[in-house]
């Protein structure tokens, strides 16, 4: 059955709030972000896009599809690369230490988290 437009208010609240958690000034960090989502991945608006990238290649069948979503990775790899080089200039010793704990597009595994040998 299909979802109507408006029906689940609620849940269009959730999105505009969280996603304008950033964009409002007001609140706009103005530090390192390492909390939310940034906290396993460092690039994870990226990663978002293209998994959804590779989920249409995928459901499409198209021979051109995985060609196309090799370049916007590409793509993304390389505009990623440029932030972590502006990131380290800007927060240094902070960001390094980011870098080691999160991964660049997959979270890392981390010793010493809680769930994680038998601690």
């Amino acid at each position: 059955m299909r979802s109507k437009e408006g029906e689940h208010p609620w849940c269009d609240a959730l999105l505009v709030r969280s996603g304008h958690r950033v964009v409002d000034h007001g609140r706009r960090s103005e530090g390192l972000v390492s909390s939310g989502a940034s906290r396993h991945v460092r690039h994870p608006l990226y990663l978002g896009s293209a998994l959804l990238f590779l989920g249409l290649a995928v459901s499409t069948a198209s021979l051109a599809a995985p060609a196309l979503t090799a370049l916007i990775f590409a793509f993304y790899d390389h505009i990623a690369s440029y932030e972590e080089r502006w990131l380290e200039a800007r927060y240094g010793d902070a960001y390094r230490a980011y870098q080691g704990r999160t991964g660049k597009w997959w979270p890392v595994g981390r010793r010493g988290v809680r769930g994680e040998g038998g601690s």
